[in-house]
Protein backbone atom coordinates (compact mmCIF):
# COMPACT_ATOMS: atom_id res chain seq x y z
CA UNK A 1 0.00 0.00 0.00
CA UNK A 2 2.71 2.61 0.86
CA UNK A 3 4.34 1.30 -2.63
CA UNK A 4 1.40 2.38 -4.26
CA UNK A 5 1.40 5.90 -2.47
CA UNK A 6 4.86 6.53 -3.63
CA UNK A 7 4.01 5.49 -7.50
CA UNK A 8 1.26 7.83 -7.21
CA UNK A 9 3.53 11.20 -5.61
CA UNK A 10 6.08 10.21 -8.30
CA UNK A 11 3.34 10.25 -10.77
CA UNK A 12 1.77 13.70 -9.13
CA UNK A 13 5.61 15.19 -9.14
CA UNK A 14 5.74 14.29 -12.66
CA UNK A 15 2.29 15.84 -13.34
CA UNK A 16 3.21 19.11 -11.62
CA UNK A 17 6.77 19.29 -13.37
CA UNK A 18 4.96 19.45 -16.44
CA UNK A 19 2.29 22.14 -15.55
CA UNK A 20 5.17 24.15 -14.44
CA UNK A 21 7.15 23.95 -17.41
CA UNK A 22 3.71 24.69 -19.38
CA UNK A 23 3.37 27.80 -16.91
CA UNK A 24 6.70 28.79 -17.74
CA UNK A 25 5.84 28.84 -21.77
CA UNK A 26 2.44 30.23 -20.93
CA UNK A 27 4.38 33.39 -19.15
CA UNK A 28 6.76 33.90 -21.42
CA UNK A 29 4.02 33.94 -24.29
CA UNK A 30 2.05 36.73 -22.07
CA UNK A 31 5.19 38.65 -21.51
CA UNK A 32 5.66 38.72 -25.54
CA UNK A 33 2.10 40.48 -25.20
CA UNK A 34 1.97 42.18 -22.60
CA UNK A 35 5.27 44.02 -24.12
CA UNK A 36 3.72 44.44 -27.31
CA UNK A 37 0.16 45.59 -25.48
CA UNK A 38 2.65 48.34 -23.18
CA UNK A 39 4.74 49.40 -26.46
CA UNK A 40 1.32 50.34 -28.22
CA UNK A 41 -0.26 52.31 -24.97
CA UNK A 42 3.55 53.78 -25.22
CA UNK A 43 2.70 55.18 -28.54
CA UNK A 44 -0.48 56.79 -27.84
CA UNK A 45 1.00 58.43 -24.54
CA UNK A 46 4.28 59.51 -26.79
CA UNK A 47 1.52 61.50 -29.87
CA UNK A 48 -0.41 62.65 -26.11
CA UNK A 49 2.71 63.67 -24.63
CA UNK A 50 4.13 65.48 -27.19
CA UNK A 51 0.74 67.21 -28.08
CA UNK A 52 0.33 68.46 -24.75
CA UNK A 53 3.74 69.81 -24.74
CA UNK A 54 3.04 71.64 -27.41
CA UNK A 55 0.10 73.24 -25.91
CA UNK A 56 2.44 74.06 -22.82
CA UNK A 57 4.67 75.78 -25.65
CA UNK A 58 1.80 77.85 -27.07
CA UNK A 59 0.71 78.76 -23.20
CA UNK A 60 4.43 79.99 -22.72
CA UNK A 61 3.96 82.74 -25.58
CA UNK A 62 5.93 80.77 -28.28
CA UNK A 63 2.71 79.74 -30.15
CA UNK A 64 4.95 79.43 -33.77
CA UNK A 65 7.11 76.80 -32.20
CA UNK A 66 3.90 75.14 -30.83
CA UNK A 67 2.19 74.98 -34.73
CA UNK A 68 5.40 73.85 -36.25
CA UNK A 69 5.43 71.06 -33.51
CA UNK A 70 1.85 70.08 -34.17
CA UNK A 71 2.53 70.04 -37.76
CA UNK A 72 5.46 67.77 -37.39
CA UNK A 73 3.21 65.65 -35.13
CA UNK A 74 0.18 65.61 -38.09
CA UNK A 75 2.40 64.79 -40.43
CA UNK A 76 3.30 61.53 -38.50
CA UNK A 77 -0.19 61.09 -37.53
CA UNK A 78 -2.23 62.24 -39.59
CA UNK A 79 -5.80 60.79 -38.31
CA UNK A 80 -5.29 61.35 -34.77
CA UNK A 81 -8.40 63.94 -34.07
CA UNK A 82 -6.89 65.76 -30.58
CA UNK A 83 -3.06 66.38 -32.99
CA UNK A 84 -5.74 68.25 -35.35
CA UNK A 85 -7.70 69.73 -32.88
CA UNK A 86 -5.22 71.64 -31.20
CA UNK A 87 -3.70 72.65 -34.27
CA UNK A 88 -6.61 74.14 -35.14
CA UNK A 89 -7.17 76.05 -31.81
CA UNK A 90 -3.26 77.22 -32.68
CA UNK A 91 -3.95 78.13 -35.98
CA UNK A 92 -6.96 80.45 -35.16
CA UNK A 93 -4.69 82.26 -32.64
CA UNK A 94 -2.30 82.70 -34.94
CA UNK A 95 -4.77 84.11 -37.63
CA UNK A 96 -3.86 81.38 -40.19
CA UNK A 97 -7.88 81.14 -41.35
CA UNK A 98 -6.37 79.31 -44.62
CA UNK A 99 -4.06 76.77 -42.88
CA UNK A 100 -6.95 76.10 -41.33
CA UNK A 101 -9.31 75.39 -44.03
CA UNK A 102 -6.64 73.56 -45.63
CA UNK A 103 -6.13 71.30 -42.67
CA UNK A 104 -9.81 70.64 -42.12
CA UNK A 105 -10.44 69.90 -45.81
CA UNK A 106 -11.81 66.32 -45.31
CA UNK A 107 -12.44 66.20 -41.53
CA UNK A 108 -15.40 65.29 -40.13
CA UNK A 109 -16.81 67.28 -37.23
CA UNK A 110 -18.69 64.80 -35.80
CA UNK A 111 -15.46 63.23 -34.35
CA UNK A 112 -13.90 66.43 -34.00
CA UNK A 113 -13.39 67.55 -30.40
CA UNK A 114 -15.89 70.16 -28.98
CA UNK A 115 -13.36 72.67 -28.08
CA UNK A 116 -11.82 73.35 -31.34
CA UNK A 117 -15.27 73.42 -33.22
CA UNK A 118 -16.28 77.01 -32.83
CA UNK A 119 -12.01 77.60 -33.98
CA UNK A 120 -12.99 75.61 -37.06
CA UNK A 121 -15.86 77.36 -37.70
CA UNK A 122 -14.56 81.16 -36.91
CA UNK A 123 -12.24 80.70 -39.14
CA UNK A 124 -14.08 79.82 -42.20
CA UNK A 125 -16.63 82.72 -41.48
CA UNK A 126 -13.35 85.03 -41.67
CA UNK A 127 -12.76 83.63 -44.93
CA UNK A 128 -15.99 84.25 -45.77
CA UNK A 129 -17.18 81.01 -46.32
CA UNK A 130 -20.25 80.99 -44.89
CA UNK A 131 -22.06 78.04 -46.84
CA UNK A 132 -19.12 75.89 -45.02
CA UNK A 133 -19.57 77.54 -41.61
CA UNK A 134 -23.56 77.11 -41.96
CA UNK A 135 -23.31 73.74 -42.60
CA UNK A 136 -20.59 73.10 -40.01
CA UNK A 137 -22.92 74.49 -37.33
CA UNK A 138 -25.90 72.30 -38.67
CA UNK A 139 -24.06 69.48 -37.71
CA UNK A 140 -23.46 70.35 -34.13
CA UNK A 141 -27.15 69.84 -33.79
CA UNK A 142 -27.41 72.42 -31.48
CA UNK A 143 -24.33 71.53 -29.25
CA UNK A 144 -23.60 75.01 -28.68
CA UNK A 145 -27.07 75.69 -27.27
CA UNK A 146 -27.66 79.66 -27.66
CA UNK A 147 -24.28 80.83 -29.00
CA UNK A 148 -24.20 78.05 -31.47
CA UNK A 149 -28.22 79.32 -32.54
CA UNK A 150 -26.45 83.38 -32.39
CA UNK A 151 -23.19 82.30 -34.73
CA UNK A 152 -25.46 80.83 -37.18
CA UNK A 153 -27.78 83.76 -37.41
CA UNK A 154 -24.92 86.07 -37.58
CA UNK A 155 -23.31 83.64 -40.02
CA UNK A 156 -26.59 83.69 -42.02
CA UNK A 157 -27.09 87.84 -41.93
CA UNK A 158 -23.14 87.64 -43.46
CA UNK A 159 -24.15 85.55 -46.30
CA UNK A 160 -27.05 87.60 -46.98
CA UNK A 161 -29.89 84.85 -46.00
CA UNK A 162 -31.56 87.02 -43.23
CA UNK A 163 -35.09 84.63 -43.38
CA UNK A 164 -32.16 82.25 -42.04
CA UNK A 165 -30.84 84.54 -39.68
CA UNK A 166 -34.56 85.28 -38.01
CA UNK A 167 -35.50 81.49 -38.15
CA UNK A 168 -32.50 80.86 -36.46
CA UNK A 169 -33.44 83.10 -33.54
Amino acid sequence: MQYKKLENRSAARKQIQFRKSDISHVLILLGCFTSTVSWANTVGLTVTAQREQAVMIARSGKLEEAIKSLYQLHSQYPTDVPVVADLVVLLRQAGRNSDIQQLTKNQSIATFPKYAVMSWISALRDLHLYADAQRLLKETNGKFGAKGQILYALVSVEANQPQLALAAL
